[in-house]
């Protein structure tokens, strides 16, 4: 019998085969690659042998792990996991799709209604006006009192304002003109700055005035006065001036 033949083409084994194989072993016992057949064969077979016939070989072979290959392997088989999830049904793709489109919507329409937060470095007066119109509604919505307005000037002050803002603005800052057009703007803004002290009418008009030109150090001066003056908003006005610090700092490095 050709035994290459049948190792090459296990398929081949029958009961002739097993027969066969079965007088070669018991005349040659030492003989591994016939006996590693009959036990394959009568494994294939379910014959009776199987049993009796797989000792003999686990004694005689050199090497087990053919015959464990033959009778344990698929006890011990590991089914490999898919390494990528199975895409969702087209259907499913689209709806999560539709979702998340609507809720990208959803959130954008809900920032959309909040209220544009002011860059105090570009507009400073507008985030003043800004922070007292917070303030005000979280007073109201919590059933607290109102903090009062940053702007109560009475008439006094409003027409002091309205005499500083008449004087021509080439009067209030022109360093390109001769220094007695910078001595009438000095003597102009002292005499106004002395009238706000004689009346005790600082305002923050006149620092937001101050603020519009540039001079932070007569802002915070102003500031610091109206603090001193209205101790319910300290921590308000402390911001305000911190600020106004910094940009006094700021503006010095760039000049």
């Amino acid at each position: 019998m050709d035994i290459p033949y049948l190792i090459e083409h296990p398929e081949a084994l029958d009961d002739s085969t097993l027969h066969q194989l079965s007088k070669l072993v018991e005349e040659y016992p030492y003989y591994h690659a016939a006996r590693l057949l009959l036990v394959q064969n009568a494994h294939k077979l379910q014959h009776e042998s199987y049993e009796e016939e797989l000792r003999k070989a686990a004694i005689l072979l050199p090497n087990r792990r053919p015959l464990f290959d033959l009778a344990k392997a698929h006890e011990y088989a590991i089914t490999q996991k898919p390494a990528r999830k199975p895409e969702p049904p087209a259907k499913d793709r689209m709806a999560a799709l539709i979702d998340g489109f609507l809720n990208q919507h959803k959130e954008s329409d809900q920032s959309s209604h909040r209220m544009p937060t002011a860059d105090p470095s570009a507009d400073y007066m507008s985030y003043l006006f800004q922070q007292e119109a917070i303030a005000a509604t979280v007073a109201v919505q919590y059933g607290a009192e109102a903090p009062p307005p940053l702007e109560n000037p009475n008439d006094r002050t409003q027409s002091l304002i309205e005499q500083f803002m008449s004087v021509p603005p080439k009067e209030r800052i022109n360093l390109s003109e001769p220094d007695a057009t910078q001595d009438r703007a000095n003597i102009a803004s002292t005499s106004l700055h002395e009238d706000f002290v004689a009346e005790g009418c600082y305002s923050e008009s006149l620092a937001k005035i101050c603020i519009q030109q540039g001079r932070y150090e007569r802002a915070i001066a102003i500031l610091t006065q109206i603090h001193l003056n209205n101790p319910r908003k300290s921590a308000y006005f402390a911001d305000q001036i911190r600020f106004l610090r910094k940009l006094a700092i700021n503006n010095k490095y760039k000049s």
